[in-house]
């Protein structure tokens, strides 16, 4: 084996283990822990380059849509026909330069919702403070702009 292919396994083993300590050190369950542009960990899962969907349970799904606007179907489809499953909060994260927007009638449609929009790290960090409480909480968060 040569020089460079020992220091290639060498760099790989030690990026694998740095990777695993961020991810199993700094990332709760149930919470979102290291995010960077294009990169959100949640329930210590990567989830590199698709944007973020949470339910009231706690299970993340990858948005459908990489789209720069959140339309009130792509809402209510995601939170269900069914009211009593909808979150008394949704955290909304509109990405690190704010890009993407929200549909006005969002606020209408859903009624008895507490709606909060902001940056993806501040929605991110508001929806890990709110985990603490007896709350129904969904997270949208888009992961670029």
């Amino acid at each position: 084996m040569t020089r460079s292919a020992r220091w290639l396994i060498v760099s790989a083993v030690l990026n694998a283990l740095v990777l695993t300590t961020i991810l199993m050190d700094d990332n709760a369950a149930g919470r979102v822990g290291y995010h960077s542009y294009g990169l959100t960990v949640f329930d210590r899962k990567p989830f590199p380059i698709v944007d973020l969907l949470v339910d009231i349970d706690g299970r993340a799904h990858v948005r459908p849509s990489k789209s720069r606007t959140l339309s009130v179907e792509e809402v209510l489809a995601f939170l269900g026909p069914d009211k009593q499953r909808w979150p008394d909060m949704l955290f909304i994260g509109t990405g690190y330069r704010t890009t993407m927007g929200v549909d006005g009638s969002v606020y209408k449609k859903l009624p008895g919702v507490n709606i909060i929009v902001d940056s993806t790290p501040g929605a991110a960090a508001a929806y890990n403070f709110h985990r603490n409480g007896n709350w129904k909480l969904a997270l949208i968060l888009h992961s670029t702009g």
